[in-house]
This record gives C-alpha cells, sequence and structure tokens, in this order.
C-alpha cells in the first residue's frame, strides 16, 4: 500500500489519481483479504452493487456498467476499513494530514480567483479537476476537484475537521489551524456554492450538539436561525445571492424531471450515471443532466425504489454507529458526524456523491464508524447513560432487600 501523505495526495489534488487510488485499493483487497465482514451496512451495500449490475445488464448500458464498477471498488474500500483495527493515535495523524493537505486544494482555489492558475479545458487542466467537465459561465472556482459544489462539499468537511483540530491544539497550533481554516473559508466562498456553505453550516451544528450535547442547544438554535433569516430575507448576502430564487425555481424545474423520471421506471430506474446520456425529450429537461440534483432522489432515479431503499438501510445503520460512539463519548465521534451531516445538507439540493472524489468521504466515514462502533461495544463502553441506569437500579434493589432482611 502507498504513504498515508502520497494516498491522501492523490486523492485531495487529481479527480482521475482519486479513482486510480480507489481501484489500487480495491484491487489490493481483493487479493490480501482474508474475510469479507458482512454487517448489515455491507449487506446493503452489496445488494446495492448487485441490483445495480443487474439494471445495467437490463439496460445493456456500459456506462452504468463501468459506474458499478466503481461502486464495486467502493464497497472493496469498506471492506478494507473494516477490516483494520483504527488506534485513536492513528486516526489524529490522518486527520491531521488530511486537514493540512486539504488546505493546499484551498491554495489553489485562492490563486484560481485570483487568475493566477492554469485555467484552458484541456486534457491535463481536466484530468487535475482544474477546469470544469462541464464548462460553467459563471466565475466560480473548482478547485482540483472538476466542480464548485463538488470543491464546496470537500471545503466544508475539511473546516468541520478544523474546529476539531483547533480543539485539540496547542496555543501555537490553533493559530496555524485558524489561518488555514480563513483560507478554506476563502475558498468555500469563491465556489460560490450555497449549498456548499448550507453543508458546513449544518455539518458545524452536528458538531458542536455532539461535541457540547445540551450546552450547544442554544448555539446551534441561534446558526439555524440565522441561515433561515439570512436564506429568506437576506439571500444576497449567500454566495451568488442575487441568483437565490432563480436558482432555487431551476432546482424545482430539475426535481419535478427527476421525479417524473423515477415514476416511469419506479422499479429498475434508468441505471446507474446514465441520466447525462437520455435525450431532452425523456427527462423532461431542455439539456442534459448529469444527475437529480438531490441525492435520495439521485439514487431513485438511478436504481429505483430497491436501490433507494438498500441506501437508505446503509444510511440508518451509519447513524446508528455514530449514536453509539458519541454515546462512548469517543473523541472522533463529532467530527465523523459533522462531516456525515454536511453530506446529508448539501445532498438535499445537489448529489455530492456523483463525484467519486466526495464519495469517498462517505464511504470513508462509513467504514470508519462501522470499524470503531463494535470495538465500543466490545470493550463495554457502549451507552454509558445506561450502564449507569442499571448500575444504580441495581444498587437501589440491593439497598432495599438489605432493608427488608433486617
Amino acid at each position: 500500500m502507498m504513504g498515508v501523505e502520497l494516498s491522501l495526495t492523490a486523492i485531495l489534488y487529481s479527480p482521475l489519481a482519486c479513482l486510480l487510488w480507489l481501484v489500487g485499493v480495491a484491487g489490493y483487497t481483493l487479493f490480501h483479504l482474508r474475510e469479507v465482514k458482512l454487517e448489515p451496512y455491507s449487506v446493503g451495500l452489496l445488494l446495492l452493487t448487485m441490483w445495480s449490475f443487474a439494471v445495467a445488464v437490463f439496460y445493456n448500458s456500459w456506462v452504468s456498467m463501468a459506474a458499478t464498477v466503481v461502486l464495486a471498488c467502493f464497497f472493496l474500500f469498506h471492506q478494507w476499513i473494516i477490516s483494520r483495527v483504527w488506534q485513536e493515535e492513528e486516526l489524529d495523524r490522518l486527520f491531521r494530514r488530511l486537514f493540512h493537505l486539504g488546505t493546499g486544494t484551498a491554495l489553489i482555489g485562492w490563486l484560481q480567483q485570483m487568475d493566477q492558475w492554469p485555467a484552458a479545458a484541456n486534457v491535463f487542466t481536466r484530468m487535475m479537476g482544474w477546469v470544469p467537465l462541464v464548462p460553467i459561465s459563471e466565475d466560480r472556482i473548482s478547485g482540483t476537484f472538476s466542480n464548485p459544489n463538488f470543491a464546496a462539499s470537500w471545503y466544508a468537511v475539511l473546516l468541520i475537521l478544523g474546529l476539531w483540530m483547533w480543539e485539540r491544539a496547542s496555543r501555537a497550533g490553533k493559530r496555524l489551524i485558524v489561518a488555514e481554516m480563513i483560507v478554506l473559508m476563502g475558498a468555500l466562498y469563491f465556489t460560490g456554492s450555497r449549498g456548499g456553505f448550507m453543508a458546513w453550516l449544518a455539518g458545524t451544528g452536528c458538531y458542536l450538539l455532539v461535541r457540547y450535547r445540551r450546552q450547544a442547544w442554544f448555539g446551534v438554535g441561534g446558526m439555524a436561525a440565522l441561515l433561515l433569516t439570512v436564506g429568506f430575507f437576506r439571500p444576497e448576502w449567500l454566495p451568488r445571492g442575487h441568483l437565490f430564487w432563480q436558482s432555487l425555481e431551476t432546482r424545482l424545474d430539475i426535481w419535478r424531471s427527476g421525479l417524473d423520471l423515477f415514476l416511469s421506471r419506479p422499479v429498475t430506474g434508468i441505471g446507474l450515471a446514465n441520466m447525462w446520456f437520455l435525450p431532452p425529450w425523456e427527462t423532461g429537461y431542455p439539456v442534459p443532466l448529469p444527475h437529480a440534483h438531490n441525492t435520495l432522489l439521485s439514487v431513485a432515479v438511478e436504481l429505483g425504489l430497491i436501490g433507494l431503499v438498500l441506501f437508505v438501510w446503509m444510511q440508518v445503520f451509519v447513524w446508528k454507529g455514530l449514536y453509539q460512539l458519541t454515546a462512548a463519548g469517543r473523541p472522533h465521534a463529532p467530527v465523523l458526524a459533522g462531516a456525515m451531516a454536511a453530506l446529508m445538507a448539501h445532498g438535499l439540493v445537489d448529489h455530492p456523491l456523483f463525484l467519486p472524489q466526495v464519495a469517498l468521504i462517505y464511504f470513508g466515514v462509513s467504514g470508519l464508524v462501522l470499524s470503531l462502533a463494535p470495538a465500543v461495544s466490545t470493550t463495554g463502553q457502549l451507552a454509558p447513560d445506561l450502564v449507569r441506569f442499571w448500575k444504580n437500579s441495581h444498587r437501589s434493589a440491593t439497598f432495599h432487600s438489605s432493608i427488608t432482611h433486617r
């Protein structure tokens, strides 16, 4: 296996390198994994992959077949993660390297904003993710992620990770982390992604709730009120806020098209990653659409009701694992929950999992959660509140019994 820094660099700095890294990890796992762990999430992901393959064969779609191969690689990637024993110190080092290397992609975004980075559309710049695969007319940065909205997903998650690191850093380390977070905030703003901005706030709110529990209710409530107030009464304060209502109308049209497409093939869907190749008369939308701009709707459109049920099934067990880690007071629970909440929030208005480079966040977080959660239960740290309740009840019963015998 490649070193950690080289692996993270491949993931962060090029969509093509990220895909090649994923295929490499999948191949390594396929030939070196001693056993396949089929916990409920893995069963759901395996069935989802098999269903996607069946739909691709049914429609004789090579595009869906290729996308299913990528999904199978994510299944093997998940198996690689849950087969390892993750120590807290190891995760700390991994998260630190991820944050610092991720700040480098934000610096590239700043250079793009200042027109100091190659912007000509060619094979190399597209492979590096510097230029969107689909041209956009607005002045927005893509960083190293091929699309402003996908870049915003990464920057939102990195900001949440930065908050977690800031709390654990020394005084000198805090200054460096604050500087890096300012760079990331600027890059997030330059993407012009309102969905990414919402994802950052939602993920930060979830982080605070998991980290501080009841003490965070006031702050999180204030953040939610601020977001709603700005969204409906001062949308011009948001990135590209002058286009807020126009973008909302466009989203509604896309969602209607996606819903009609799902209802036309409710069982099988149209095939994974096939929406872009459908003609306008079939999608009901004048221009090609890569996805339905909502994660759940996109899954339903591509893999039908069966695929949607399997995907939701997987989410249930991820959040169950996050609850277990939170109840046990594990130090990485807040940042994992915040990252997952950010992706879910962004998934309300976009489909960040469409790009493997962003989907790695989801599958990486899911794998870590489901790898750490069983370790919590086996060490007796699961749900300490319930354990304390049982102990107190047992003591009360023992005391009552001793009084009775007297």
